[in-house]
């Protein structure tokens, strides 16, 4: 199913994904800051509060990658709209990319009501940029359980870009590369 047909459902699952994921990783404690934001930035980075972003141009993928890496703090809505400022400046760019939204580090954020609406309503406005762009999505779980869960959210969403769910940065970054096709 392409974004365009179910935009809300795809918000609903990324806010699902990233409250499981920081429930299960406030259990856990060990560093896991290496790895995931390698590349000369392009855009950014934006600190948002709940989330750090980046558009790089990684030396190992052909194609420029937004790095949303998950902080552990609320998000307020300013924090929510920047952000998704900040990928909307991504896409006005009109280049394929891919995402890697890296979680491992998160403890229990919380989306409001209102939050999850913005993003919801961002995501119906940016359809048909999403789906012409993006070309595959990682996510970077630290708990096995949790991106379990997400393997099946993903299959019933069935997203038309190609998925990875794992906890290994280097596997992350070789799906991506192996995903992409043009060498810009």
């Amino acid at each position: 199913m392409a974004w365009r047909t179910r935009p809300w459902a795809q918000a609903a699952a990324a806010a699902a994904l990233v409250a499981a994921s920081s429930y299960v990783s406030s259990w856990c404690t060990h560093d896991v800051s290496s790895g995931a934001a390698g590349g000369r930035p392009v855009l950014g980075p934006l600190n948002a509060g709940f989330a750090t972003l980046s558009y790089v141009r990684d030396a190992d993928l052909p194609l420029p990658r937004l790095v949303v890496t998950a902080e552990r703090s609320a998000a307020t809505d300013d924090d929510v709209i920047g952000a998704l400022a900040f990928v909307s400046k991504v896409l006005r760019r009109r280049r394929p990319f891919s995402v890697l939204y890296d979680m491992r580090a998160i403890t229990l954020p919380t989306l409001s009501r209102k939050q999850l609406g913005l993003g919801v309503d961002w995501a119906r406005e940016q359809a048909a940029p999403l789906d012409a762009q993006l070309q595959c999505i990682a996510y970077l779980i630290r708990s096995p359980l949790v991106r379990a869960a997400a393997q099946v959210v993903i299959r019933f969403l069935k997203p038309p870009q190609p998925t990875f769910i794992g906890g290994d940065a280097d596997a992350a970054l070789a799906f991506a590369r192996d995903r992409f096709a043009v060498n810009l």
